[in-house]
């Protein structure tokens, strides 16, 4: 395979590095973060160890993330010699933005990862403000990313899936983990890196543990030539499509009650990517945990009465009651159903569930036309003013129009920052209509009362 060049428009390269020199002059002691005071919650999970700053040998960085989405990084901040510099939000996402544009530059689409430059762009700003660096904010980016370029394969092994030959898909080819290989990675290290006996019997049991796991078994593997982590980002990317269209083929494409197991070997619970990869005359074995959200949810008792208040409560009364009105069915079974989209972190998925929700909610039958009606009936319920429902029943129909392009055409929806707009939209309606439970009832005199107030009357 041959290494991919690295390059920038001489014009872009120029804008980024002024960019960055102007982010230089931004880093700053950050602000003390807030120490808890002991009123917080804090779940008592387990600690599994205790880390001090006797046991942090040379730099080390930290980074500041959402509280409700913790894989999501909003600053970076460096210590080195009780020295302590950072980026604060504001300075973080324009260096985040000029490593977005950079990443989509030919070459480095294919081979570098966002992650990779924008780490890579920080240790430039701070070895720039520490006058240890002269080379230009874009040179040092090509050049060092250019370095961490390899050629390695990527195997992902796949549940349930055993095969008498390999089986190639475009990029993917489908070949058995054999014992062969399994020694191979068994003996590369030897007994003189494993150290202690009891080192050399964790070893073996690790081994073992591998082999039970995987022996036999057919991964997808992928060939590539990348930095580390923009390699396992493709081989995820096209071992997906590789398994999906092989399942195609399977039993349970045409039995109703049947599903498949052929999928990417995961943890039941926690999501867990393994995989193995082979470089050069060596073996390497990984796992990664794939969070495509919040990894956890942490209700302390003043966000519990906060969603008493606000919906649990009333929700708690239409479960305890012996008969349900028209209008707590419908509202409850749309809910139900808008529930189903927070499963699955696919927009086209959620998009599917979210609009079948809304139609169960506001449509009277299938007979009349979805866009206009669910989108007028939307806005009526969440828009304060005429600005913001007309806002509303236009993003509904962008919305619906990605929804069609999906089901109809299979193309995936690209705008997530209007899809998010009209989440954010009907989950808001949603809420909005379960106020009303004391006063409609039934789905009907919802939709008359809407239209209604739709012609001003």
């Amino acid at each position: 395979m041959e290494s991919p060049k690295l390059e920038l428009h001489p014009e872009a390269a120029k804008a980024f590095n002024a960019v960055a020199a102007k982010l230089v002059e931004s880093l700053q002691t950050p602000e003390p973060r807030p120490t808890p005071d002991g009123s917080a919650f804090v779940p008592q999970v387990f600690a599994a160890a205790h880390v001090t700053t006797k046991d942090i040998v040379g730099d080390f960085r930290t980074g500041q993330v959402l509280s409700v989405l913790p894989e999501i990084e909003v600053s970076r901040d460096y210590v080195r010699n009780n020295e302590q510099l950072g980026l604060g939000r504001e300075g973080y996402f324009r260096l985040l933005k000029i490593v977005e544009k950079i990443q989509t530059a030919p070459g480095f689409r294919s081979a570098v990862s966002t992650k990779c430059l924008l780490d890579l762009a920080f240790d430039w700003l701070l070895k720039r403000r520490q006058q240890r660096i002269e080379t230009s904010f874009a040179d040092h980016l090509i050049s060092e990313a250019s370095s961490q370029i390899t050629e390695r394969t990527i195997w992902l092994p796949v549940q349930r899936l055993y095969i008498e030959s390999d089986i190639a898909l475009g990029r993917v080819v489908f070949r058995t983990i054999t014992p062969q290989m399994l020694d191979r990675y068994s003996s590369q290290y030897g007994s003189q890196s494993i150290g202690s006996e009891e080192g050399k019997q964790a070893w073996a049991a690790d081994v073992l543990k591998l082999r039970k796991k995987f022996q036999g078994t057919a991964a997808a593997t992928v060939k590539t030539l990348a930095e580390p982590i923009r390699a396992n980002e493709i081989a995820l990317d096209e071992a997906r499509i590789a398994v999906g269209l092989l399942r195609f083929f399977q039993a349970a494409s045409v039995i109703p009650n049947v599903k498949s197991y052929c999928a990417l070997q995961t943890d039941p619970n926690l999501v867990m990517l393994e995989y193995l990869i082979e470089q050069g005359s060596n073996i390497n074995h990984s796992a990664k945990t794939m969070f495509e959200g919040p990894s956890g949810c942490s209700l302390s008792n003043q966000d519990i009465g906060f969603l008493k208040v606000s919906a649990l409560d009333r929700l708690n009364l239409i479960l305890s009651k012996p008969a349900r009105t028209d209008f707590e069915s419908v509202l409850l079974d749309s809910m139900l159903l808008y529930s189903r989209a927070n499963l699955t972190a696919d927009p086209s998925d959620k998009l599917v569930y979210i609009f079948a929700a809304l139609e169960t909610m506001f449509l009277k039958d299938g007979s009349e036309p979805i866009q206009s009606n669910l989108g007028d009936r939307l806005a009526w319920v969440v828009g304060p003013t005429v600005e913001e429902r007309i806002k509303v029943a236009k993003l509904v129909k962008e919305v619906y129009a990605m929804r069609s392009r999906f089901v109809h055409h299979g193309r995936a929806p690209r705008d997530l920052e209007t899809m998010a707009q009209f989440m954010q939209y009907s989950w808001n309606a949603l809420c909005a209509l379960l106020k009303k439970t004391e006063s409609v009832q039934t789905k009907s005199a919802l939709i008359d009362d809407l239209d209604r107030r739709k012609m001003g009357g």
